[in-house]
């Protein structure tokens, strides 16, 4: 069994490799999506850790599961984004 810490570790690891591949090409558009403040995520299920560009951890997928759970439990998600802007995305998963 894959413990969630390091799978997490793994998949952070292999993003900053295939990130630093990219950045290596000089190309202007593959230097712009190789930029290091470009976030990759699920807005309806980040955690706040992530949104705010902290380390993930455990508890960053536990908080997933959670919205997961009460999107099962409910029919629909916790919170809804009003827009994909990401001071909007920050304002409401961080609340």
């Amino acid at each position: 069994m894959v413990r969630p810490e390091a799978a997490s570790a793994e998949i952070l690891r292999r993003f900053q490799q295939e990130r630093d591949i990219l950045a290596s090409l000089d190309h202007p558009n593959i230097a712009r999506l190789a930029r290091s403040d470009l976030m990759l995520m699920t807005p309806e299920y980040a955690s706040p850790e992530r949104v705010r560009g902290e380390a993930v951890t455990g508890l960053s997928d536990i908080d997933a599961l959670g919205v997961v759970l009460y999107e099962l439990l409910t029919g629909r998600r916790p919170y809804s984004l009003a827009s994909r802007v990401y001071n909007e995305i920050a304002r409401v998963i961080c609340e």
